[in-house]
């Protein structure tokens, strides 16, 4: 193969994928209209009840679905937990920022790879050398 052909190949090939891109996106034509969605569109096949059943326990009463409606932000709140309201407001001001949960989640994971690796000193267990490369943590 002379070094004429091995120049050329990139520049044939650049070529060969600009003149499909560019014919391909004429294939729709300039009149083409975007198509309405269906009109039960939804994640299940089968449409959904408006309720759940309900069990003889707490909390077992029946569920009334809502389709459409928007999620506030505060989503947690929609339980009524004091627990869970407690357990989310120390998690916000313990981590104002993504970029604080990012470096809290850093420490805890340095924090566990430590603690598997003293479990192994401890135990007695000894890994040889060549099989740690494949230890997947």
């Amino acid at each position: 193969m002379n070094m004429l052909t091995v120049r050329q190949r990139p520049l044939r090939t650049a070529l060969l994928l600009a003149t499909a891109a560019l014919t391909s996106s004429c294939a729709v034509g300039p009149n083409f209209h975007k198509p309405e969605a269906p009109a039960n569109a939804g994640y299940a096949t089968a449409p959904l009840p408006a309720t759940s059943s309900s069990a003889p326990i707490h909390g077992g009463e029946v569920q009334h679905y809502i389709a459409g409606r928007d999620i506030p932000f505060e989503w947690w709140e929609l339980f009524e937990s004091k627990a869970l309201n407690s357990l989310i407001d120390k998690a916000f001001k313990a981590n104002p920022t993504i970029t604080a949960a990012q470096a809290a989640l850093g420490k805890l994971e340095s924090w566990s790879m430590r603690s598997r690796a003293s479990s192994f000193r401890r135990s007695g267990r000894h890994i040889r050398p060549s099989a740690t490369k494949y230890l997947a943590i």
